[in-house]
């Protein structure tokens, strides 16, 4: 394996332990709270809890990372707190708790990763500009989706074999554990230039404290008004259309994920252990599409891309609810969904690596993650209020297209990749040197 890919490999191995923790609440949460709540929109609202805290968590977690990295305060300590308490709320899970101790230790659950998330997504994101890596951002948001759906692959057929049981948690949090073991030992260390004085003041703008009042009501206002934020600046106006694009699809996406189990055991009449083999079935798809979708993201112009990628989820989103009915017809919904998430993950990511900023990984890596946690907070409450009116768990079909659909609208906004690398390109140097 040549030296790149090896640093690519061990950059991105820590996504593998997050995701298949996390994948948690797509599997066991969803029945956990069913059989406790026995209602679709206050299981909505207890996975709510997840999106709040990227909300409240990533964006100032982001940019007080960048202001810790500019003092000398290396990421990687706050990587380490934040497994630690990762790994306990997984392992504390496991005991046997009443209704509101499990959704307390739920919420920390939810916090404890997204401060987790967005420290090790700016350190992806800060060493994908070396310049030995300058030429591989497509390949990177490969490897990223890669082993984000190789996680949630090996936790979804762990509890289809293991059912509802402790062991899925356990194996989960000792994963977690040795992937970034891994990642501290092998992972190339990021490089580049402090900030400037002017840099930090221009991340901190877009906190001022008008701003903090939309933490209070972040349905209402918070995404426009740090929007607006970023838009204001002329450099920004390309990464404010990306974040249009991604919010509307994580929109759809939460509507489907984490409604997905109860469909396919209260609609499709299947059992558990069955709605997690179709989950395994379409992270499968989606990990052996990473990859390939992330080298043609290095070829291919990647706004085209992820306007056919949304296209598609949508298509096949609406075909599904009408022809969707059995476990046949639905393991091919799930490998034809499979590959549109998989161009839904990668291609945004590859932009986002080529328009951020230099030394505002952390910043715009939170940013990024509120433009994913506002609207699946839209998607929860809308789908949960949808079922309990319908009382049809087939409406997450529709309104995941809907949703997609009005992302694939906002891409058109997207008229070109407007982002320059924040390192010159490679020179004739050796690899060596480069590195």
């Amino acid at each position: 394996m040549k030296s790149n890919q090896k640093h690519i490999l061990f950059l991105t191995l820590g996504w593998f332990g997050i995701q298949m923790a996390m994948a948690l609440d797509a599997t066991q949460f969803q029945v956990m709270l069913d059989e406790k709540l026995h209602d679709a929109f206050l299981i909505a609202a207890v996975l709510s809890l997840g999106p709040i805290a990227g909300i409240v968590v990533q964006p100032v977690i982001g940019l007080y990372g960048d202001m810790w990295q500019q003092h000398g305060i290396s990421r990687q300590k706050l990587i380490r707190i934040s497994l630690f308490l990762a790994i306990l709320s997984t392992l504390a899970l496991t005991l046997p708790m009443q209704t509101w101790p499990m959704i307390a230790m739920m919420g920390v659950f939810y916090f404890t990763f997204n401060i987790l998330m967005v420290t090790y997504r700016a350190v992806v994101t800060q060493t994908a500009g070396r310049r030995a890596l300058m030429d591989n951002k497509g390949l990177i948001s490969g490897f990223t989706a890669l082993f984000s759906g190789a996680g949630s692959f090996s936790m979804f057929v762990l509890c289809s074999l293991l059912s509802q049981s402790p062991y899925p948690f356990w194996i989960g949090a000792a994963l977690l554990l040795g992937t970034f073991i891994l990642f501290f030992q092998y992972a190339p260390k990021a490089k580049g230039q402090p900030g400037s004085e002017d840099d930090m003041k221009a991340n901190t703008a877009l906190f001022k404290p008008w701003n903090l009042l939309f933490y209070a009501i972040p349905l209402l206002g918070y995404v426009p008004g740090m929007a607006a934020r970023i838009y204001s600046k002329p450099e920004h106006k390309a990464i404010f259309r990306l974040f249009c694009v991604v919010f509307f699809s994580w929109i759809g996406i939460k509507a489907l994920r984490d409604f997905f189990v109860l469909y396919v055991i209260k609609e499709l009449a299947l059992d558990y252990s069955a709605a997690n083999q179709l989950l395994a079935l379409l992270t499968l798809v989606m990990v052996g599409a990473a990859v390939p979708l992330g080298t043609l993201a290095d070829r291919m112009e990647n706004r085209l891309l992820y306007r056919y990628a949304l296209l598609f989820f949508a298509i096949v989103c609406f075909a599904a609810y009408a022809l969707v009915n059995d476990f046949a017809s639905a393991a091919v919904m799930s490998i034809l969904l499979g590959v549109s998430f998989a161009g839904m993950i990668v291609f945004p990511l590859s932009l986002l690596f080529k328009l951020c900023p230099a030394q505002s990984e952390g910043t715009y890596a939170g940013l990024y993650n509120l433009f994913l946690s506002v609207p699946q907070l839209y998607g929860l409450y809308l789908t949960g209020w949808l079922i309990e009116q319908n009382n049809d768990y087939r409406v997450i079909m529709p309104v995941a297209g809907v949703a997609v659909l009005m992302a694939f609208g906002a891409s058109f906004l997207m008229t070109r990749e407007e982002g320059k690398p924040s390192v010159p390109p490679p020179t004739q140097m050796s690899l060596a040197e480069r590195v």
